[in-house]
């Protein structure tokens, strides 16, 4: 592969993961302005943390393209790229989470 097609590839792979962040988000986050506010939700449930919560679900992709690279096989029939996709995201949130934490205690303000 050359460089601008993995340029392109790569373009292409971020255009699809903003795409299902705004897509999803809008669901998991049931229309709250807090587009975070699922982990936070999940986070209380269960009587955790919301960086927790969301590496907790990044890793549920992990597992999957780990059992990918092992097998070659996706036993529940989706595609891998899809598995990818999920995973950039969740780092991508948990980053989001990270930041507006860290934000939280530089400002003192919890939200």
């Amino acid at each position: 592969m050359k460089a601008a097609e993995r340029a392109e590839y790569i373009q292409n792979l971020i255009d699809s993961c903003l795409g299902l962040l705004a897509d999803k988000g809008r669901e998991y986050s049931r229309g709250e302005e807090d587009v975070n506010s699922n982990f936070k939700r999940v986070a209380e449930a269960i009587g955790s943390d919301p960086v927790s919560v969301a590496y907790v679900y990044f890793l549920k992709h992990i597992d999957s393209i780990t059992n990918y690279v092992k097998t070659r096989e996706t036993p529940s029939g989706e595609p891998i790229e899809g598995r990818i996709h999920d995973a950039i995201n969740y780092l991508a949130i948990l980053g989001s989470l990270i930041y507006e934490q860290k934000l939280a205690e530089t400002t003192g303000n919890p939200e």
